[in-house]
């Protein structure tokens, strides 16, 4: 419980402004302070205070017998408690007999009334302000949080833009190999054509040039294969070209909606700040909003619904979307197990080439 006031000649001189004597403030104090600890908390204060305005009032002697009187050595009891007591017991008028005196008198407890519900409903006030205040830095936490995922996100854009730009190189390249191939294998296919040609002419002359030409059929089917797994790992890189672009198209996808989320948040916490400060300038219309949404919430909370949808994620906090789960460690495209862009059919599908094929081979 947070102390107000020490047993120290500054808070002595602070309650002597009060106009009473050092002997009744000293027994005041002890009245008060039961534990002897020499610091009064929030409860003793008002007490002690209490008690300062009834001898000013001229209770003089209601209060010296309380003084007097063996008090146990015990805890205070709760404000509110000490309010109604004090406000069951009223103020005695000296005089019962003169109306002028009832009626002050009476003025003076409904005054004492309105100053308890004041005090009341300012107490319930700055309870509000601390509970608004923890939910605004609850909401600057998960701001920071959320600007970090995006910086976070942004990075990864980055090195995935670096993987992009890297498979473009090398499609380029097997397309230039691929290019080269097709017309390898043309100029082949004409030699092969041309010694088809020469084979016919000399094959009843020369039975050596069958074997010749064996040769030159099982040279030709060799390149025929080697230009077949070109096409096939051209296809391949295709396919997990695509399946990269439909993965950064996600991620993208992502930073937008973390992007409207923090500026969704950001827009809330300036609403509570400038509601806070019209609560903190006792503006009316700031307290009466900041009750209203209290009311709100407090209903919300009572009736099982949640206060916020708003539960944030973090969506690489278990993996990461780039790294394959069949791979563990990293390194370039040609050191790991396989590409983490491929592409998985399912059963009874074939992966085909988005990009069309380059060239159309025959076999003759």
């Amino acid at each position: 419980m947070m102390d107000l006031l020490g047993g120290t000649m500054s808070e002595m001189l602070f309650l002597s402004k009060f106009g009473l004597s050092q002997a009744n403030l000293a027994r005041i104090w002890a009245h008060v302070d039961v534990q002897k600890t020499g610091r009064l908390d929030l409860e003793q204060y008002a007490k002690c205070i209490l008690l300062i305005r009834e001898c000013q009032e001229g209770l003089t002697s209601k209060i010296s017998m309380s003084i007097a009187s063996p008090a146990p050595p015990m805890a205070l009891t709760r404000r509110d408690s000490q309010i109604s007591t004090n406000s069951g017991s009223g103020i005695r008028p000296l005089m019962p007999e003169n109306p002028r005196v009832q009626e002050l008198t009476a003025s003076i407890e409904c005054m004492q009334q309105k100053r308890r519900k004041a005090e009341e409903d300012l107490f319930q006030a700055e309870a509000d302000l601390k509970v608004k205040n923890s939910e605004v830095k609850n909401l600057e936490i998960e701001l920071l949080t959320l600007e970090a995922t995006v910086k976070q996100l942004r990075v990864q854009r980055v090195e995935a833009n670096k993987r992009l730009n890297d498979l473009d190189t090398r499609v380029a390249k097997l397309e230039t190999v691929c290019s080269e191939s097709q017309n390898r294998l043309e100029e082949e296919e004409s030699r092969l054509q041309k010694t088809k040609a020469d084979i016919l002419q000399a094959r009843e002359n020369s039975g050596q040039e069958d074997i010749v030409l064996e040769q030159i059929r099982a040279e030709a089917q060799k390149r025929n294969e080697r230009l077949v797994g070109a096409k096939t790992a051209l296809e391949q890189q295709n396919t997990k070209f695509v399946a990269f672009v439909d993965e950064l198209t996600q991620l993208e996808r992502k930073m937008a909606c973390q992007e409207t989320e923090s500026g969704r948040l950001k827009e809330q916490i300036e609403q509570m700040r400038h509601i806070l400060e019209g609560v903190e300038a006792n503006d009316e219309n700031s307290i009466k909003e900041l009750l209203e949404k209290t009311f709100k919430e407090s209903l919300s909370a009572a009736n099982g619904l949640p206060l916020t949808g708003n539960t944030f994620m973090d969506p690489f906090k278990n993996s990461d979307p780039f790294m394959p789960s069949n791979v563990s460690g990293t390194g370039q495209f040609e050191s790991v197990g396989c590409d983490p862009f491929v592409s998985k059919s399912k059963e009874g599908e074939t992966n085909t080439n988005n990009f069309a094929n380059f060239a159309k081979f025959t076999n003759s």
